[in-house]
């Protein structure tokens, strides 16, 4: 997978910050290429839970538990210009229709160096269901869905040859499902009240993971 491929995948998965801010919080997981990853979906917001000009857009978690390590990772997207933010455009909304629970998000960025753009759509489902776990709290009310599933249409920015003859530029499809992890929403929601931004969240969470779970946290990944 290569860094704009990764970057569209994680910047949507593990970075979203509320317009407004205090949670509550559903965290799901999910395992690619060998290192988990955690979605933070801050439910404050439905209309837009993630935009460009929010202070944490970039950052999200992953971990591994053999061993056991925790990190952020940032992406900065294209830095020709100079700006982290220059030229992206991201939008995630959530809604629920009955038992019918989704997220739509997409992200634009122009890839500077090449004059082309990558430029990627998410959609993910799951069925609401009034416990998710199984009849233990979760630290909020409602129904929500257990598991979401996701697919992704992708196109990277970066042509191969000639674009008007025979040139060629990446065309990606995939899925995968992401689970909600109880246990963590349960500890998080029942730590809102300490927390003001969805950054605060993240960091409680590392936190979590190392004085509760034994985790050790890993340094910081940045990619530009």
């Amino acid at each position: 997978m290569n860094k704009y491929a990764f970057a569209l995948l994680t910047t949507f998965i593990f970075s979203l910050q509320p317009l407004r801010a205090g949670g509550p919080w559903l965290v799901y997981n999910f395992k690619a290429e060998g290192t988990y990853h955690l979605l933070v979906l801050n439910l404050n917001d439905p209309q837009y839970a993630f935009k460009e000009t929010d202070s944490d857009e970039e950052v999200w978690l992953e971990y591994t538990s053999s061993p056991k390590r925790i990190w952020k990772h940032t992406y900065d997207g294209d830095n020709t210009s100079g700006s982290s933010t220059q030229n992206q455009w991201h939008r995630l909304s959530w809604g629920r229709e009955g038992n019918k629970f989704g997220l739509l998000y997409s992200q634009y960025e122009v890839v500077g160096a090449e004059g082309t753009a990558d430029h990627g759509v998410f959609f993910a489902t799951g069925t609401c269901v009034a416990w998710p776990n199984k009849g233990k709290s979760i630290g909020l009310t409602g129904k929500y869905p257990q598991t979401l599933k996701f697919q992704m249409l992708r196109l990277d920015g970066g042509w191969s040859g000639d674009r008007f003859t025979t040139g060629s530029r990446y065309l990606g499809f995939s899925s995968w499902t992401a689970n909600l992890d109880t246990t963590l929403t349960k500890a998080l929601n029942d730590a809102r009240g300490t927390l003001s931004t969805n950054l605060d969240a993240k960091n409680w969470i590392i936190s979590y993971f190392v004085t509760s779970l034994g985790y050790t946290q890993a340094s910081d990944v940045n990619d530009d």
